[in-house]
């Protein structure tokens, strides 16, 4: 796994708590090589809505700055000439699908840091390329010929895995 230094601590008066909470640091160490990966013993892809998810978790546990600084550039060196950001980084597999929760991980990840860190180089460096993952976004959007009146709806993400979930009622 990834060398991160732990910077945080938990422990309690009851010895299960405290192994489950060891056991969910070992399982975020076990899914970091140089990038979040999804699972450590499959696919282990840098899948970014997945790396998305932990990643303010992940932060408050260890010291991430390098490792997602070097992830977020994974996220340039993949991103499409149409501005699309894939659902891997680094991309592997034609990297299609996955919805606006993967490619976000582009725009939140630095903005965390930028918050966690008091780093803001992330953000002024990859700013020109998050407007070119927006501006794929509002063009996706203005293509909603299903419904008009509802001109920021993406109805097709164009891929596998199409906008997971995105179409769901809420429960």
């Amino acid at each position: 796994h990834s060398d991160l230094e732990r910077t945080s601590s938990f422990t309690s008066s009851d010895e299960l708590l405290n192994q489950i909470c060891e056991a969910a640091i070992w399982s975020q160490r076990g899914n970091l090589h140089g990038y979040p990966e999804d699972c450590p013993h499959r696919e282990k892809g840098g899948y970014n809505g997945d790396g998305q998810v932990i990643a303010e978790t992940s932060m408050h546990d260890f010291d991430m700055h390098a490792l997602y600084a070097k992830w977020i550039n994974d996220m340039k060196d993949a991103q499409y000439d149409n501005g699309r950001i894939p659902n891997t980084s680094p991309l592997m597999l034609g990297g299609v699908g996955g919805g606006i929760a993967w490619g976000s991980a582009y725009i939140l990840i630095p903005w965390w840091i930028h918050q966690y860190y008091e780093d803001t180089r992330l953000l002024e460096e990859h700013y020109p390329n998050m407007k070119e993952y927006m501006t794929y976004l509002e063009n996706l959007a203005s293509e909603n010929d299903e419904n008009p009146d509802e001109e920021y709806i993406i109805n097709e993400f164009g891929g596998f895995w199409d906008s997971l979930g995105e179409w769901e009622a809420p429960v």
